[in-house]
């Protein structure tokens, strides 16, 4: 080969692996950079499945450390991973809905103080929230952690629990009541408790439960003490037994305890409904909650 020609080479070369370096750098720059690993998942995960925006609350157990933040805006479509402590927590978490952009002055769930901000502020709404409760042990120990989803106080939202790990007692729970079965004429015995609906700008947005619907001040509730009959049936304060409580002739047989065990049959519809409600999990296992998971699913 001549000396022109295989300079004529060389140069080609170089111009082609100059041309192969441009295009790499463009490609670089477009292509999303990769995630890092985030570690450990998270012991517990709450992922909105809704159309809209909802806050979520949490309340720890008493003596229990508060685990913060307490309030947690979720876009649709968008998850929040909660720092639950490797030494353990325990507490409970419900939805928030129609709030302003600090997550108060709620259509719905605005349920403990403070119940508002600014001018707009007014009095708490009832606690007729679906809410989901764990009981997280310390983790990678022999105990088991447990969870639940508590219609006691009554139900709004639908709700999905799933477990990472699956066994005996380690189940998916899965709650989704339309507002529209609410009991409008709930009787327990002879006394008439009427309409368990909550309503607001003419629409139903919560359902109370038999016992919230006797002892929660008016007008949403009767405004009854939980100690005058019946609600000691419909309550089941201390001192009523579990076994009082689960009685052939208590709080089971309202409409309202009927319709979740009929719908929601690995659900809460009362105090001590523990067969039906109460679940474990190994204290490794992580824990994904779905709000609106029928929307979520289609």
């Amino acid at each position: 080969m001549s000396s022109k020609r295989r300079l004529l080479v060389f140069l080609m070369f170089v111009a082609m692996a100059a041309a192969v370096a441009v295009v790499a750098r463009l490609i670089g720059r477009c292509a999303p950079r990769s995630v890092p690993s985030s570690g450990t998942p998270s012991r517990l995960s709450i992922l909105n499945g809704c159309r809209d925006t909802v806050w979520i609350e949490s309340a720890a157990n008493a003596g229990v450390t508060t685990m913060l933040p307490t309030l947690v805006e979720i876009a649709p479509s968008k998850n929040y991973q909660y720092d639950v402590s490797a030494k353990g927590w325990a507490g409970r978490f419900w939805p928030k809905t129609g709030c302003d952009a600090n997550g108060y002055n709620c259509t719905t769930g605005d349920s403990v103080n403070p119940c508002g901000s600014g001018s707009d502020a007014g009095p708490c709404e009832p606690p007729a929230d679906t809410k989901v409760e764990f009981y997280f042990a310390p983790d990678g120990g022999v105990a088991r952690s447990y969870y639940d989803i508590s219609l006691v106080d009554g139900f709004s939202l639908p709700f999905w629990i799933r477990p990472s790990t699956h066994d005996k007692t380690c189940v998916d729970t899965f709650c989704a009541l339309p507002l529209v079965s609410c009991p409008t004429d709930e009787k327990y015995g002879t006394t008439d408790l009427g309409s368990l609906a909550v309503v607001s700008g003419g629409r139903t947005v919560q359902c109370l439960s038999p016992c919230k619907r006797w002892n929660y001040p008016a007008p949403v509730g009767m405004g009854n003490p939980e100690t005058t009959a019946p609600g000691p049936a419909l309550c089941c304060p201390s001192p009523v037994t579990p076994e009082a409580c689960n009685a052939a002739e208590g709080v089971r047989t309202t409409k309202y305890a009927k319709l979740v065990h009929e719908t929601c049959r690995s659900a809460y519809a009362y105090s001590y409904d523990d067969a039906a409600g109460s679940h474990d999990c190994p204290s490794t296992t992580r824990f994904e909650v779905v709000l609106c998971a029928e929307i979520a699913a289609r």
